[in-house]
């Protein structure tokens, strides 16, 4: 299985030569050490959304000796999902108070391109509570408050899944789902949109603060058309569509060889294992959504591409 793993990353990596859109999307680099807690725009080029009333962001960073160090933060200990730093947000609780975290992004996005939104998220040993309301808003412009640390009047793109409450204090937590664009998009912001009555909440600890606060690592925003998700060459005489798929899979080619199409998750788990023609379809209603490795192979080749299924 480890080497299974091993070949399946090896395939990702030379198929994808992705941009990630999000500027220091680890929270690593910094214009100074964080000494104390709201202090996020130090994470530059991230910032907190204008009036958003008190509202203080954090930046966490192992620079720094005590209280927003890490892993050893006045939040709790969490080591980095990767590199040395990490940001952190309340999101419920305090009768609605919320804090955001908003970046520019290094390109607009383009219309019609559809884009995988990834972060990964904690849930603080001291907050004691856990909610489902965490999610990332798109927008053209920068979002702004109401001069109040009330929720954002906007609606996220990406969300954590209504009533799975994230309460894990050891492990991050992946967030991500795809976006497809309007075009001109600019701005990420991060946080949750939800006042508390609809927000669901889960206390892993009674001596904790009774709020949700989370630690927020490796934001990304990649363009799967241009990242290898996308059909075969012409050149190869297979064709696969659509991508994004949905709930079927139609595969064409103008060859008479015999293929063999196998389908592999990002654990690198083999999920799909069936025999194509010229012309077939494929039921993939039963797979969850996420990007897969896809391997054709024939009598004389194997073609290895992306596929995106988003039911």
């Amino acid at each position: 299985m480890k080497h299974l793993l091993l070949l399946i990353s090896a395939l990702m990596s030379m198929i994808t030569g992705a941009q990630n859109l999000v500027p220091n999307h680890s929270f690593e680099e910094y214009t100074e050490c964080p000494n104390y807690t709201g202090q996020i725009d130090r994470a530059f080029p991230w910032f907190m959304p204008l009036n958003t009333g008190n509202a203080s962001s954090d930046l966490f960073n192992e620079c720094n000796p005590a209280y927003v160090n890490v892993p050893a933060t006045v939040c709790g200990y969490q080591n980095s999902h990767t590199g040395v730093g990490y940001a952190g947000i309340f999101t419920h609780g305090a009768l609605n108070a919320r804090e955001y975290l908003e970046v520019q992004l290094t390109s607009p996005l383009v219309a019609g391109h559809t884009y995988q939104v990834e972060m990964y998220v904690n849930a603080a040993d001291e907050s004691g509570v856990g909610c489902d309301g965490i999610g990332i808003y798109i927008s053209m412009d920068s979002v702004a408050g109401d001069g109040t640390n009330l929720p954002l009047l906007v609606t996220p793109q990406i969300s954590n899944p209504s009533g799975e409450v994230i309460s894990d204090t050891v492990q991050w937590t992946l967030v991500s789902g795809t976006y497809t664009a309007d075009g001109g998009e600019s701005y990420l912001t991060i946080g949750n949109f939800l006042d508390d009555t609809t927000t669901q909440t889960e206390e892993y600890d009674p001596n904790g603060w009774g709020r949700g606060y989370y630690f927020v690592d490796d934001v990304s925003v990649t363009d799967l058309e241009t990242s290898g998700v996308d059909n075969m060459n012409k050149n190869d005489g297979i064709h696969f569509y659509p991508n994004p798929a949905i709930d079927k899979l139609y595969v064409e080619t103008n060859t008479a060889e015999n293929i063999h199409l196998e389908l592999f998750d990002m654990n690198g788990l083999h999920v799909l294992n069936v025999n194509v023609n010229n012309k077939s379809s494929i039921d993939i209603t039963t797979l969850e959504n996420g990007i897969y490795t896809l391997v054709m192979n024939t009598a004389s080749r194997s073609i290895t591409k992306k596929l995106v299924i988003v039911h």
